[in-house]
């Protein structure tokens, strides 16, 4: 996950927490208080400090900037000793299966999201 940027989110940058919500109206006080950062997550008003901390101690609602998931798929092949292993990846199902290995032992074509 890429480290929660308070600039960026007050700037309209998709909003997450650690464990994946989405967090909406993220809006921050000018306050004398240590949480000063409020957002709604499940219809749940929450509060964070200006580093997006939930805790003083990590937390499942800690602050992360989204990072899109891009598609990839891969080759699942199997040797004859029973060992598992991939072949390069491509951008899409067709382009994978018109790699397949002819010299390994071919199992299926999968689809993996790789975080960029």
């Amino acid at each position: 996950m890429k480290p929660f940027n308070l600039e960026e989110a007050l700037n309209g940058a998709k909003v997450v927490t650690r464990d994946g919500r989405e967090v909406t109206q993220l809006i921050k006080f000018n306050a004398d208080e240590d949480e000063t950062l409020f957002g709604v997550i499940d219809r749940e008003i929450v509060a964070w400090n200006d580093k997006g901390k939930f805790q003083n101690s990590d937390h499942i609602l800690d602050l992360f900037m989204f990072v899109e998931p891009v598609r990839r798929w891969v080759n699942v092949y199997k040797d004859v000793k029973g060992n598992i292993w991939l072949g390069h990846w491509c951008y899409s199902k067709e382009e994978a299966q018109k790699c397949i290995d002819p010299s390994g032992h071919f199992i299926k074509t999968i689809e993996i999201n790789d975080i960029v």
